[in-house]
């Protein structure tokens, strides 16, 4: 049965992007294929037909094609580079240890490392297959990988932490010395990859920056998956049980805004907030 979704380990979402975004889909897609065969065998298969239909990849160009799978096993990759999985230690590894094309069919083998670490992992997102197809951006791609990864499923919301705009970098795959001012790295790196996200994406993102004087320092994301109910008022309580909601939405209620009202503070964060009555060196929650 062809799979509609992969299940992605933590730390292989949290990686140094720098592949394309066909690569990164023909990874997602691989992967998927072998998952179930994982601990008992050491190299699959797939049909280039298969390959070719699940990545919506309609060039004849075949040595293109081939190309970028081989370029997967020259491809070495920095593991968990946010951390979120602590029983995971930092590590480095090539995508794919080997993989070969005969007669229409696709044999790859990861290593065995890295077949450990991807089957059944402790910390995993869900990636839709059929939904990575629609970014046009290998930025806004792993961007809403990584919205996935941090998304607490049973309630539709979530956040990443901060992250230093060097560890950013690496998750986007900006060389040393691209986009050296911020607002660049800011308009092509965030707010493009996250107007991406919220254009193609059942997802609503927002950002946040940490501010060390006037100079960013780090970037976190809010994320909330928009949930279309029949028949239901965007200002009607039940999209969130009490417990789950989030404790600065709670207390913003008992202050008299809305639960749509007190949401759309909290996912905002400070851009909520007008630039001139940002304070410099405080986070949104202690502000709030």
């Amino acid at each position: 049965m062809e799979k509609t979704e992969v299940i992605k380990a933590s730390g292989a979402i949290q990686i140094e992007n720098n592949i394309t975004l066909l690569q990164r889909r023909a990874w997602n897609l691989l992967l998927a294929n072998a998952y179930d065969e994982l601990p008992t065998q050491e190299k699959h298969q797939i049909g280039v037909t298969a390959l070719t239909r699940g990545l919506a990849y309609s060039s004849r160009n075949d040595a293109h094609l081939k190309k970028l799978l081989k370029d997967l096993v020259a491809t070495v990759l920095e593991w968990n580079l946010v951390g979120k999985d602590h029983t995971q230690v930092w590590g480095a590894t090539a995508l794919l240890a080997e993989i070969e094309i005969e007669n229409g069919v696709c044999t790859y083998a990861f290593g065995p490392t890295l077949r450990t670490r991807l089957y059944n992992p402790r910390v995993y997102a869900r990636i839709s297959l059929s939904l990575q197809s629609k970014f046009d951006s290998k930025h806004a791609l792993a961007l809403w990988e990584l919205c996935l990864d941090y998304l607490d499923e049973s309630k539709n919301y979530g956040e990443t932490p901060f992250i230093p705009l060097e560890k950013y970098r690496q998750l986007m795959g900006i060389p040393h010395g691209m986009y050296p001012q911020f607002k660049l790295l800011s308009y092509w790196v965030v707010k493009e990859p996250l107007r991406e996200i919220n254009a193609v994406t059942d997802f609503e993102v927002t950002v946040e920056y940490k501010r060390q004087g006037r100079k960013v320092i780090a970037v976190k994301f809010r994320m909330r998956r928009i949930l279309l109910l029949p028949s239901q008022s965007t200002e009607q309580r039940g999209l969130f049980l009490d417990k789950d909601m989030p404790e600065i939405a709670k207390e913003l209620m008992n202050a008299g805004l809305s639960e749509h009202d007190a949401l759309d503070v909290w996912h905002q964060g400070f851009n909520y907030v007008h630039t001139d009555k940002r304070p410099q060196d405080m986070e949104y929650e202690t502000y709030i």
